[in-house]
């Protein structure tokens, strides 16, 4: 049995060809909205959530339903709004933008009020899909609003606004400040959100082998101290969280919408964890389930990986209930999940194969690595195919999800040991613990880059923020922040 992987849930995010603001001479912002060149500074701020249409006790600004079909939903942004408080100056927006239990395939355009919809999207989605994050720039309307489009079905949103553009007043010839004055007095160039960045996690913490996003803060599980630490990507700044008496062992995390979710390998249990005040509630797995591993969400229920006893879990996230669901014989080692907006898919690394699981009935169906793969350890989801990270030969899989076919493609020279594989709307990255890199992999064709991380390191899991890719490092208390 191969240990040390873990098992990330992919967010897809398919970004639409025009964006509302674009990049003027000298590297400062211009505002096409307003039909201008007029050049703006960005100014970030501690990220605050503008609205959460889900019903209540989640619900944040004026609507607690749904968008509907073809609906536009105007949001105020400048102002004292939701928990953010945006000046009148401001010409535009920086957010992460998520959206929430689909009840169909759509999209999501958000664009200043005052102008016509564009016919490009800012998000991308399958019915069902798991939460799925992106980091939009949207210019505001000259009374400082956006407008939220849906195409089809219901979807529910957040929007958590990260900084804002005003009118510079240094004129398009002058640099562009990312980071407030007060930051730039103290040199606090590490707090530029466009600059990669380590972030060493808080002490009292060991063997952190997954890491995840929930629209906000970055999550990592510590295996070895039972706790997980939540880290601002802003600033880097880090709390650690102790897992409930009776949890230890934490190999997976995965955020449902609400909480937070840890697969305890050591106790066969699961951590229910609020991401505000990092309280947490276990769940014994049903009998049967031996040492879960991979954990995630399917817009419903939350599944684990069982490595020792070749199964998964199905959980209810409000009651922690749990059903047991036998892989098909010859699948042996699930380490990892992924969720592709109708099936679960398990990454299973002692029989070289995946299994497609329905998540109705537990039915599942095996589909072998083509020659040449061994030792999947992770998966994930681009949109479109399967990818897994085969930890035993230096490659990753592009899998059909509808016919179970499988396309090899070498990691670049240099990079062995995948265990960690996530998708960032664009490309496919790998942690590869072997040679302490990641790599960037083209979906379409394969090819890859290698970017080198901090030396004297094992990277093992990976999760995107809508902006950056984050890795966690299990041999040295720290994740890295990467430009994709």
């Amino acid at each position: 049995m191969m240990v040390d992987s873990v098992g990330t849930r992919s967010r897809w995010a398919a970004v639409g060809a025009t964006s509302l603001l674009m990049l003027g001479a000298g590297g400062v912002l211009t505002s096409s909205a307003a039909g201008s060149s007029n050049a703006s500074s960005f100014v970030p701020i501690t990220p605050c959530r503008l609205i959460d249409t889900r019903p209540a006790p989640e619900t944040v600004g004026p609507r607690s339903i749904p968008i509907g079909v073809d609906d536009t939903f105007v949001v105020q942004v400048t102002g004292s709004n939701g928990n953010c408080v945006i000046p009148a100056t401001a010409t535009a927006v920086s957010a992460n933008v998520t959206v929430i239990f689909p009840t169909a395939s759509s999209f999501l355009t958000v664009f200043p009020s005052d102008k016509p919809r564009p016919l490009t999207a800012n998000l991308n989605w399958v019915a069902n899909q798991a939460p799925t994050p992106n980091a939009v720039t949207a210019a505001l309307s000259a009374d400082g609003k956006v407008s939220l489009y849906n195409l089809s079905g219901t979807v529910n949103v957040t929007v958590d606004v990260v900084g804002f553009y005003e009118p510079a007043t240094s004129g398009p010839a002058g640099p562009v400040n990312r980071i407030s004055d007060a930051q730039i007095a103290v040199l606090a160039w590490y707090q530029d959100p466009g600059r990669a960045q380590t972030v060493a996690l808080p002490a009292g913490t060991s063997s952190s082998y997954a890491v995840a996003f929930d629209g906000t803060s970055i999550w990592t599980a510590n295996y070895s101290t039972a706790n997980v630490s939540r880290i601002n990507p802003a600033t880097g700044a880090g709390t650690n969280f102790a897992l409930p008496a009776g949890a230890a062992g934490p190999q997976g995390i995965a955020f449902d919408g609400t909480n937070l979710w840890t697969a305890n390998y050591d106790t066969n249990n699961v951590t229910r964890i609020n991401p505000t005040t990092g309280a947490g509630t276990n769940f014994a797995l049903p009998a049967g389930a031996s040492s879960p591993y991979g954990v995630a969400f399917d817009g419903t229920n939350i599944w684990t990986a069982n490595s020792f006893s070749a199964n998964v879990t199905r959980i209810n996230p409000s009651t922690g209930a749990g059903t047991n669901f036998a892989l098909p014989a010859g699948a042996a080692g699930p380490l990892a999940l992924a969720f592709d907006g109708a099936n679960i898919w398990t990454a299973n690394v002692d029989s070289a194969n995946v299994t497609r699981i329905n998540p109705t009935t537990g039915g599942g169906t095996n589909f072998a690595l083509p020659g040449g793969a061994t030792g999947p350890a992770a998966i994930a989801f681009d949109g479109t195919s399967i990818w897994t990270a085969n930890s035993a030969t230096a490659n990753v899989t592009r899998i059909n999800p509808t016919t179970g076919a499988g396309t090899n493609f070498a990691l670049p020279a240099g990079a062995t040991g995948a265990r960690g594989i996530a998708f960032d709307g664009s490309n496919v990255w790998t942690a590869n613990t072997g040679t302490n890199n990641a790599s960037r992999i083209d979906p379409a064709t394969g090819a890859g880059t290698n970017v080198p991380l901090p030396a004297a390191g094992l990277p093992i899991g990976v999760a995107f923020d809508g902006t950056n890719i984050w890795i966690v490092d299990s041999g040295v208390a720290r994740v890295s922040k990467l430009l994709p």
